[in-house]
């Protein structure tokens, strides 16, 4: 199932299921309707609260309601697509430990709705999120224009895999971010419009990286990518359209690795390395150097930590 009943409803702040509602309940006076059979939220207001006995925030359960604060459980194993879409006084989203949440923000059934995975879109006062090591994707536009997300942590050990389009996206206070080493994929546009992102490091074992990865991410200072293990060739050429880039660090002692992945990003389009100071390992310096020769790309080759 999924909610949306009272889609708007910021002034409501209660709501009782009569006790002998054989198909939904209210538990633990938590102002909220849940499906009983499934465990499942399925729609709040400003006053809800999550019971421990809840398995699933079904799509479109708190979307537009006035909620300042949410505690989710440890038993909460999925949040659905546009659960807290567009809750704009949203400040607090505490995960508790020991948390068995996989996914944040699959619409209910893959219904392709308007907003696409939305969970916690447009929760503009939203600063700071914590993402529990449990959680292995996150979907579609999860903090799209989240425009106050300053601070983005991954807990300790994530599992996290696959970063799904325009997760980020529009975060324009977000200054910095350090992917999990877990992370294989990342989809289009994730981090797009983040106009104030200024560094980035990636995970280690990446596969896929789509188009507009950080389109226009103009003040963009340093990306710190792994040279040894991560293919660059075969991402997406426009995965820093438009984006400004003053330092490109990249971590390996593996020459020919190494050297492709610089390539690879002097061959990325609508994005130009000439005002970018490459950092390798010191072993590799004077070699990398000597392989661009005269048609260096680069504004300088450094050692790191030089």
């Amino acid at each position: 199932s999924s909610g949306g009943v009272f889609r708007g409803c910021s002034a409501l702040i209660s709501i009782v299921v009569d006790p002998n509602n054989a198909v939904y309940d209210s538990r633990n006076n938590c102002n909220a309707i849940v499906e009983t059979a499934t465990n499942t939220i399925f729609a709040g207001c400003k006053t809800s609260t999550i019971p421990n006995t809840i398995e699933y925030i079904g799509s479109f359960a708190l979307e537009s309601s006035a909620i300042e604060s949410v505690l989710i459980p440890c038993g909460v194993k999925k949040i659905g697509g546009c659960a807290f879409y567009c809750c704009e006084k949203l400040q607090s989203v505490t995960f508790e430990e020991n948390s068995n949440l996989t996914d944040i923000g699959k619409l209910e059934n893959d219904i392709d709705g308007p907003y696409g995975g939305n969970a916690f879109g447009y929760c503009s006062k939203l600063a700071e999120i914590t993402i529990p090591k449990s959680v292995v994707t996150l979907w579609e536009f999860t903090f799209y224009n989240c425009t106050g997300l300053k601070y983005v942590y991954f807990e300790e050990g994530s599992q996290l895999e696959t970063i799904h389009a325009y997760s980020f996206s529009g975060c324009t206070n977000l200054e910095e971010i350090e992917l999990p080493e877990t992370v294989t994929e990342i989809n289009h546009s994730t981090f797009s419009s983040c106009k104030n992102l200024k560094r980035v490091v990636l995970s280690s074992g990446l596969l896929l990286i789509e188009s507009s990865l950080f389109g226009g991410c103009t003040a963009l200072e340093t990306l710190t990518i792994y040279g040894d293990n991560t293919d660059y060739n075969s991402f997406s050429k426009s995965a820093f359209a438009d984006a400004n880039l003053q330092n490109l660090i990249i971590i390996g002692t593996d020459f020919t690795h190494v050297s492709k992945s610089a390539a690879a990003f002097v061959a990325m389009d609508r994005f130009s390395t000439a005002n970018t100071v490459l950092f390798v390992d010191a072993s590799l310096k004077e070699q990398i150097i000597e392989d661009f020769g005269s048609k260096m790309p680069f504004a300088q080759v450094l050692a790191i930590g030089e």
